[in-house]
């Protein structure tokens, strides 16, 4: 768990407890899965449409994903497979294609990509950008901030919340600063082990029990 992604986590959870526990006289009605996976969509297919390295197969994976209103990691799968031939063709040696299970939902990644020994580190990493944008960048961002994965998150520390909450009690954190909440106990055990705010006079522990950070409110 990295200091800056725990870092941009506090952020996003603060805010979203801060905005919970303030008080509206009219509160909006909340958007629709379809209306936010629409939302997402829309800025993603504009963003594509600029980039000029975006293959075919990537701008039909979105086509038909808006048509159903969802990517499905079977769409990440096939872009990551098309990226790792993109990589292999410029010479590098790849894994296979792996659907990471430690994130909600699922990740499909390529397990390990090797660049060739004759081709420098900005050679390479120019390649692996141009891979990335021609085959899965776009179709990856639709499947990370689409409602469907926000959801999968939050279902997945709801069932881990009870085993995040007694790690915090047995590393002595008093249940004031533990919370109630899925969101509550999280962000609790971001901060213990970020040492944030009431929490920097204990030992820094990673109590997220295998959970991912989160990258949004529930």
């Amino acid at each position: 768990m990295s200091r800056i992604a725990t870092a941009v986590a506090l952020a996003v959870l603060a805010t979203a407890l801060v905005g919970c526990s303030a008080q509206s006289a009219q509160p909006s009605p909340s958007p629709s899965t379809k209306e936010l996976f629409a939302k997402v969509m829309a800025e993603t297919q504009k963003m594509a449409a600029a980039d000029y390295r975006v293959d075919e197969a990537q701008l039909a994976l979105l086509d038909a994903a808006d048509a159903r209103g969802e990517v499905t990691i079977t769409d990440m799968m096939d872009a990551q497979r098309d990226n790792q031939q993109c990589l292999r063709d410029a010479g590098f040696t790849t894994g296979t294609v792996i659907a990471d299970d430690t994130w909600y939902p699922p990740f499909p990644r390529i397990e390990y990509i090797t660049g060739p020994a004759t081709m420098d580190t900005n050679q390479q990493s120019a390649i692996i950008e141009s891979c990335d944008a021609e085959t899965v960048k776009y179709i990856s961002r639709v499947y990370s901030f689409q409602p469907q994965a926000k959801e999968s998150y939050w279902l997945a520390a709801d069932e881990k919340a009870s085993s995040i909450a007694q790690c915090l009690r047995d590393h002595d954190i008093p249940e004031d600063l533990i919370g109630e909440s899925t969101e509550e106990i999280v962000m609790a055990a971001v901060r213990l082990y970020n040492q944030y705010g009431d929490f920097e006079i204990y030992p820094a522990t990673d109590c997220m029990q295998g959970l991912a950070l989160p990258t949004t409110n529930r």
